[in-house]
C-alpha cells in the first residue's frame, strides 16, 4: 500500500512538473503547421485536405457528416466493413466497388435501383430527382435498405433536406407554407436565406433577429482621415456574426465576419465593429479560437515573447547562395472574402512592384537586404487588384522538416502601423507590450470603399499597403543560423473618390531586413571608447605638461585648461576612429566570408552609435586642425646671415666726392639715421636671405601625399572597379554585380569599412612612394632647404614655444657664400672631394638640425633685442601684449605701397633685424659670455614621446641632435598624420550624411584646399612679422 501511494506521488509530480513544457509545446504546435499541398490528397492515399490545417488528414469512412470524410467517388459503393479484411494477414483491401447496370449507389454503401417517380437516366448515369416537396427514402423502418429508391412527400410544415433524404422541421424563422407541398417559404421581398435560415434583412428593426448594432460604427470603415460607411459591412456584418456563433458554427460566415475586421485594419474598442464582434463571438482567450474561426489576434501583451521564440523555427539557414538553406521563404495562405482557400504564393508575388524573377530571388536570399520602390496612379493599382476577387493573406516562413523533407508552415505575426485599440495607434509605441500582432492583412481593399450596392462603379475610398517591411531577427546562440520569429510591419494608406479619379500617384516600399541583437557589441563599443578615451585624455595632459615646461609655464592656468581641452579634442578624435573603424571593420570581414551565419551588419538604428561617433570624431578634428594653423601661424622665426661685409679700397670715387662736397651726406643721415649710413658702406647682399625665405614659404604646405591624387584614385577604386560593392548588405563580395544590386542597399559601417581601406591604403602606398623612391631619387624638399640654407650661408633659427624650438645650421663652410658661378662651383668641388671641413654645427660633423631648449634669460635677451619696435607701438596701443604689439609695427613695416612705413619705422626695423643677427650669431659662436649652450643626444624616452625631461639652467641652453628634419612640425609635411587623418574624416563625414563618394572626394578636396589656403596667407604674413623681410619679396 505505501509503494502504491509513493507510485502516485511521483506521477503526479512528473505531470506537474511537465505541464509549463506541454503548455508551451501546444502553443508551438498551434503555430507550426506541416504544409501539403492539396493535390497530394487523394482518395486512394485515403486521405482528404483539411482548410483548418493546411495539409491531408486521415479519412473518416465511418463517420460521413464529419467534414474530413471520404465518400466513395460517385457509382462506387463503400464496400462492408467485413469485407475490408483479406483471409490472409488482415490486410485492407479495395474500399468501394461498382454497382450493377441500371443501379445507383446510395449513401456509397447500397446499389438501389430507381423509382417510379424517378426513373433511371441513362444520360446522367443516376436517378432523376424526385418531384419538389419529396424526399428520397432508401433504408426501411428496421434500417435494411430498400430495393428501389422511393419518392415521398414531405408533410406540412417540413422541408426535404438539402440531401433529399429526410423531412426537416421548418425553422421557426420561415413563414410555413399553408398549401402542404413539403417547401418552407421565405418572403424574397423583407428577408434573405442563408445557410438554410431566412433572417430580415438588416435594416430592418422590427425584423431584427435577436442583436441591435450600433449603426454609427457597425457598418463604418476608420480611414485615415475621416470615417465611411461600407456597403460590404451592412450586406454581410449582421448576417455573419449570427452565423459563426457558438450555436451555428459556420466557417463560411466565421470567415466574413474575420475579414471584414481585417478590412478595418483590426481595430477594436468601439461597440459593434466587425472586430469588437469577432472578439466576442465565441468564449475563450481570442488567441486561440475554436477551429471553426479564423485566428486573427495574438494575445495583447504577447507581442515580445511571440517575437522572442528561440526554438519555433528549427531550421538553419547559412549564406551559400547554392545551397537551398539559403533561401528564406515567406509564403502567404490567400483566401477569398467569403474564406474559400486558393492556395499558396510567395509574398513577393502578391506586392505591387513588379520585379524581375532574378531580383525576386534576391530577396529570398538569407542574409541579403532587399528593397524596392515603386509608384503608379491609384487606377492602374485598382485595375491591377480588381481583375481577381479580393484575397486575404495569412503569412507563413515555409521551411523543410531536416529528416522528412516535408514542408513545415509557421505563423508569421503581422504589424500594423495603422491599428488602433480604442482610437489609440499602439503599435507606433516603443514599449512592445502595447503592441498588437495579428495574422491576417490585405493589400488593396476592392470591396469595402463602395457605400452602395454598386460594387462595379467608383469607390469611395481606396485603402491599399504603402509600406511593407519584413524582419527577420538571427538569434545570438550556440546554434548558428537560427533566427526568430520573423515580423511583417505594414502601414496603409488611403486615398479619397476625388483623388482616385484624379489618378494620384501612389508609391509602395517593400524591404527584407536582417538584424541580429548587437546590444553587447554595442557595449563593448561604449567601453572600448571609455577605455582608449581615457588613455587619449592621459596623454594629452602630458602633453599639455610637456608644452607648459616648453613655455617656461610652472603654475596651471586657465591658458592651460585651454590648452588640455585643445589637445585633447584631437587624440580623442583619434580614438573615437580607431574603435570604429576596428569595429566597422570586424562586422564587415565576418559578414562576407561566413558561410555558417554567425554575425550580421547592424541595421541603422544599431549603426547610430558608430554614426554619432564618426561625425563627433570629425568635428573634435577641427579644432585640432585649427590648433595646429594657430600653432605654424604664430611661430617665431629668423634667418642668421653669417655673410661677412668684404674688404672695399680706400679711396673715393670722383661721384662719391662731388656727392659729399654737394652735402648729400647729411642728407642720408637725416633720412635713415646714422647706423643706416654705417650699414651701407659695409653691407652685405640681402638677396640670399630673400631667396632662402621664399623657399621656406613654400615647403610650409609641402605634404608627403598628393590630396588630388589621393581623392582621383580612391575614387577610380570605389566606383570604377567597383570596390563599394562590397559594402551592399549581402553577403555576395562581386565587384560588379547584376541588376539585383539596385534593390540592395549600402550598410553605413561597410560603406564606412571599404572606404577607410581604400583610402588608407592609398595614402599609405603614397607616403611608401614618396619617402622610399621619390625622395631618395628624385627630390627632398626639406634635405634641399637644408643645403639651400648652407649654400646661402644662412642659418635659419625658430622657436615654436617661448622656450623649444628648432635650429637649422646653414653657415657655409667656405665662409662665404656671396660669390660668382664659378666660386661656388668650385666650393662644391672641394666639398665632394672631402678637402674642407664638415657642414655641421659640431667640429667635424654633419649635423645641420637640432631640437633647441632655451633658457628664461636667452628669450628676455630675444624679447629685448626687438625692444625697439615694442616701444614705438606702445604709443599707439599701450595696452596690447608685447607679441601683438610687435605684429603691428611689423606689419606696418611689410605693407605694401598703399600704406607706407614712415622713415622710422624703417631705421627700426633694420636696427632690430642687424641687432638680432649679431646677437644670434655670437650665441651661436660661443662668443656671450653669460649665455651659452651645450650639444648633446635626447635619450629614448625622450625621443619617443617627443619631450625633455632634464631642466634647462638659467644661462645654457641645450641643442638637441635630431633625425634631420624635426623642424618639419612647424610645417604641413611634419605634420602628415593629423591631415591625413582630417582628409579620411572628411571623406567619412561627408559620405555618411550622402552616401555619395564622388561627393565625398569633391567635399575633401575643397575643404584640403581652404586649410592649405589660409596657411599659406598666414604663415606668409606671420613669416614678413617674424623676420623683419618686407612682405612684397615673398612671392
Amino acid at each position: 500500500m505505501k509503494t502504491n501511494f509513493l507510485q502516485i506521488v511521483v506521477v503526479v509530480l512528473s505531470i506537474l512538473y511537465r505541464f509549463p513544457s506541454i503548455t508551451r509545446a501546444e502553443n508551438t504546435a498551434r503555430d507550426s503547421l506541416l504544409f501539403q499541398e492539396p493535390q497530394r490528397c487523394s482518395l486512394s492515399s485515403n486521405t482528404t485536405f483539411s482548410w483548418s490545417i493546411l495539409s491531408c488528414v486521415k479519412c473518416q469512412w465511418k463517420q460521413n457528416d464529419q467534414p474530413d470524410s471520404c465518400p466513395c467517388p460517385s457509382r462506387l459503393r463503400e464496400v462492408h466493413e467485413m469485407e475490408l479484411y483479406s483471409p490472409i494477414g488482415n490486410q485492407l483491401t479495395d474500399k468501394c466497388a461498382v454497382c450493377p447496370d441500371k443501379m445507383v449507389v446510395y449513401d456509397g454503401k447500397h446499389c438501389l435501383q430507381c423509382g417510379d417517380l424517378n426513373p433511371f437516366n441513362n444520360a446522367a448515369g443516376r436517378c432523376d430527382l424526385c418531384p419538389a416537396g419529396h424526399i428520397e427514402v432508401i433504408y426501411n423502418l428496421d434500417g435494411t435498405p430498400k430495393e428501389k429508391v422511393v419518392c415521398e412527400k414531405c408533410a406540412n410544415g417540413y422541408h426535404p433536406s438539402s440531401n433529399l433524404r429526410t423531412c426537416i422541421p421548418c425553422h421557426p424563422s420561415f413563414i410555413h407554407d399553408k398549401s402542404g407541398n413539403g417547401t418552407c417559404s421565405c418572403p424574397e421581398s423583407d428577408h434573405k436565406i442563408i445557410d438554410g435560415v431566412c433572417f430580415p434583412i438588416p435594416d430592418r428593426k422590427e425584423r431584427d433577429p435577436g442583436i441591435n448594432l450600433d449603426t454609427k460604427n457597425a457598418f463604418k470603415i476608420d480611414y485615415d482621415r475621416h470615417r465611411a460607411d461600407s456597403y460590404i459591412f451592412k450586406e454581410h456584418l449582421r448576417l455573419s456574426n449570427l452565423l459563426c456563433k457558438e450555436d451555428k458554427q459556420n466557417q463560411t460566415a466565421c470567415q466574413i465576419l474575420a475579414n471584414l475586421c481585417t478590412l478595418n485594419l483590426h481595430n477594436y474598442g468601439y461597440e459593434s465593429t466587425a472586430c469588437d464582434l469577432y472578439r466576442k463571438v465565441f468564449s475563450g482567450a481570442v488567441s486561440h479560437p475554436p477551429p471553426y474561426v479564423p485566428r486573427l489576434y495574438y494575445t495583447d501583451i504577447e507581442a515580445p515573447a511571440v517575437l522572442a521564440k528561440s526554438t519555433a523555427i528549427p531550421q538553419k539557414y547559412n549564406m551559400d547562395f547554392s545551397s537551398r538553406s539559403s533561401d528564406i521563404n515567406i509564403t502567404t495562405a490567400k483566401f477569398t472574402f467569403d474564406g474559400k482557400f486558393l492556395g499558396l504564393s510567395d509574398l513577393s508575388e502578391s506586392i505591387p512592384c513588379s520585379d524581375p524573377p532574378l531580383v525576386q530571388g534576391i530577396s529570398r536570399k538569407f542574409g541579403s537586404t532587399y528593397k524596392t520602390h515603386c509608384s503608379m496612379g491609384i487606377q492602374q493599382l485598382w485595375e491591377k487588384y480588381k481583375k481577381e476577387p479580393m484575397t486575404f493573406l495569412d503569412p507563413y516562413v515555409s521551411y523543410l522538416d531536416g529528416y522528412n523533407f516535408e514542408t513545415h508552415l509557421y505563423s508569421i505575426p503581422v504589424k500594423i502601423i495603422n491599428f488602433k485599440r480604442s482610437g489609440l495607434r499602439t503599435n507606433v509605441m516603443d514599449d512592445k507590450y502595447q503592441w498588437q500582432l495579428v495574422h491576417r492583412f490585405f493589400m488593396v481593399d476592392t470591396i469595402g470603399g463602395f457605400e452602395d450596392a454598386n460594387i462595379n462603379g467608383t469607390p469611395s475610398h481606396v485603402r491599399y499597403v504603402s509600406e511593407m517591411h519584413v524582419r527577420i531577427q538571427l538569434q545570438n546562440s550556440k546554434e548558428p543560423g537560427r533566427i526568430y520569429v520573423p515580423l511583417i510591419t505594414l502601414t496603409y494608406k488611403d486615398m479619397t473618390k476625388d483623388e482616385f479619379l484624379r489618378n494620384e500617384q501612389i508609391t509602395f516600399d517593400f524591404s527584407v531586413t536582417y538584424m541580429m541583437d548587437m546590444s553587447r557589441s554595442l557595449e563593448d563599443v561604449k567601453i572600448s571608447v571609455g577605455v582608449i578615451s581615457a588613455l587619449a585624455v592621459i596623454w594629452a595632459a602630458i602633453q599639455t605638461w610637456s608644452w607648459n615646461r616648453r613655455n617656461g609655464r610652472v603654475e596651471v592656468d586657465i591658458e592651460t585648461i585651454v590648452n588640455l581641452f585643445i589637445t585633447s579634442c584631437g587624440h580623442l578624435a583619434d580614438a573615437f576612429f580607431i574603435v570604429c573603424f576596428g569595429t566597422a571593420l570586424y562586422w564587415f570581414i565576418f559578414f562576407k566570408k561566413q558561410a555558417v551565419v554567425h554575425v550580421m551588419l547592424p541595421d541603422p538604428l544599431q549603426e547610430r552609435l558608430i554614426r554619432d561617433l564618426l561625425i563627433s570624431a570629425f568635428a573634435l578634428k577641427i579644432v585640432d586642425i585649427l590648433k595646429l594653423l594657430y600653432r605654424q601661424s604664430n611661430i617665431d622665426i629668423f634667418f642668421i646671415d653669417w655673410e661677412r661685409p668684404k674688404a672695399r679700397s680706400t679711396i673715393q670715387a670722383p661721384n662719391e666726392r662731388s656727392s659729399r662736397a654737394a652735402g648729400g651726406d647729411s642728407a642720408v643721415k637725416s633720412e635713415i639715421g646714422l647706423a643706416m649710413y654705417h650699414d651701407k658702406n659695409e653691407s652685405v647682399s640681402i638677396w640670399r636671405t630673400y631667396f632662402v625665405a621664399n623657399e621656406w614659404n613654400e615647403i610650409q604646405t609641402s605634404r608627403k601625399i598628393n590630396i588630388p591624387a589621393q581623392i582621383i584614385l580612391s575614387l577610380f577604386f570605389l566606383e570604377v572597379i567597383g570596390f563599394k560593392y562590397w559594402a551592399l548588405y549581402w553577403p555576395d563580395g562581386s565587384l560588379s554585380p547584376g541588376p539585383e544590386a539596385e534593390h540592395i542597399p549600402f550598410s553605413t559601417s561597410a560603406r564606412f569599412a571599404v572606404a577607410t581601406l581604400v583610402f588608407g591604403i592609398i595614402g599609405i602606398c603614397q607616403w611608401l612612394y614618396r619617402i622610399g623612391f621619390y625622395e631618395r631619387f628624385i627630390e627632398d624638399e626639406i634635405q634641399d632647404f637644408v643645403d639651400l640654407c648652407t649654400l646661402g650661408n644662412i642659418s635659419v633659427f625658430i622657436l615654436a614655444a617661448k622656450q623649444h624650438g628648432y635650429y637649422i645650421h646653414g653657415r657655409s663652410v667656405h665662409g662665404f657664400a656671396d660669390t660668382d658661378m664659378q666660386t661656388m662651383i668650385e666650393q662644391l668641388n672641394r666639398e665632394e672631394e672631402d678637402l674642407c671641413s664638415r657642414r655641421g654645427l659640431l667640429p667635424q660633423t654633419d649635423q645641420q638640425t637640432f631640437l633647441i631648449s632655451v633658457p628664461n634669460t636667452f628669450r628676455n635677451v630675444y624679447n629685448q633685442v626687438l625692444q625697439p619696435l615694442y616701444a614705438t607701438s606702445n604709443s599707439v596701443t599701450p595696452f596690447l601684449g608685447r607679441g601683438r604689439q610687435l605684429s603691428i609695427t611689423a606689419s606696418k613695416v611689410s605693407l605694401g605701397s598703399a600704406n607706407k612705413p614712415t622713415a622710422n619705422m624703417l631705421n627700426l626695423s633694420i636696427h632690430a633685424y642687424h641687432s638680432m643677427n649679431r646677437f644670434l650669431t655670437a650665441f651661436l659662436e660661443h662668443a656671450l659670455s653669460d649665455l651659452d649652450y651645450d650639444v648633446k643626444d635626447k635619450s629614448f624616452f625622450e625621443t619617443t614621446f617627443d619631450m625633455e625631461f632634464s631642466e634647462v639652467g638659467s644661462d645654457r641652453a641645450v641643442f638637441y641632435t635630431d633625425n634631420g628634419h624635426s623642424f618639419d612640425s612647424v610645417l604641413f609635411y611634419g605634420n602628415e598624420r593629423t591631415l591625413f587623418m582630417f582628409n579620411l574624416y572628411t571623406f567619412i563625414f561627408v559620405d555618411i550624411l550622402s552616401h555619395n563618394f564622388v561627393l565625398a572626394g569633391i567635399v575633401t578636396f575643397l575643404i584640403d584646399l581652404v586649410i592649405k589656403s589660409l596657411r599659406n596667407f598666414f604663415g606668409k604674413r606671420n613669416l614678413a612679422r617674424k623676420t623683419l623681410i618686407d612682405s612684397r619679396f615673398l612671392i
